[in-house]
């Protein structure tokens, strides 16, 4: 009978080496039977900073920063910097309920810039955005690349 020993190395580049190692019981003899070195799966495309906006109440054609917006806000857009994008990779962006676990919108964007920024928003619903946890995603290559969290709360 051999039992399994699996080890998780640090690569030189992002992401990290699987390591399992065959022994057999009570022996060391079979150090040397060396099943699988993989290195985990990365997208190319990466997000360096989300950020939450809406339309400043003080300035006209303004936007301020927030992780908070009310049931009221027309929409809620977020901003993100990217780079990596060489492949044109589609890029998934889910809004999600954390609260209720309802998707609130799933959409798919082809960017065709390679580094750069892009936005994204959704509109309010007819009867006003339910308080609670929310979060957006953004995926690529099959992979969740980055999240944010943003609440809805009473005014």
């Amino acid at each position: 009978m051999k039992k399994s020993l699996i080890f998780l190395a640090p690569s030189k580049g992002r992401g990290l080496f699987l390591l399992i190692f065959l022994l057999p019981a009570l022996s060391f003899q079979g150090i040397s039977d060396v099943l699988l070195f993989a290195k985990a799966q990365q997208s190319s495309f990466t997000i360096r900073d989300i950020v939450f906006t809406k339309p400043s109440p003080a300035r006209a054609n303004a936007w301020e920063n927030t992780d908070s917006f009310t049931p009221d806000d027309n929409f809620i857009r977020t901003s993100i910097t990217f780079a990596g994008n060489k492949h044109h990779t589609p890029l998934e962006v889910k809004w999600e309920n954390e609260d209720s676990g309802v998707i609130i919108e799933k959409n798919v964007y082809t960017i065709t810039k390679e580094k750069g920024e892009a936005s994204f928003k959704i509109k309010k619903p007819l009867s006003g955005w339910p308080v609670g946890n929310y979060k957006i995603s953004f995926i690529a290559d099959n992979l969740v690349i980055a999240k944010k969290k943003f609440c809805v709360v009473k005014e």
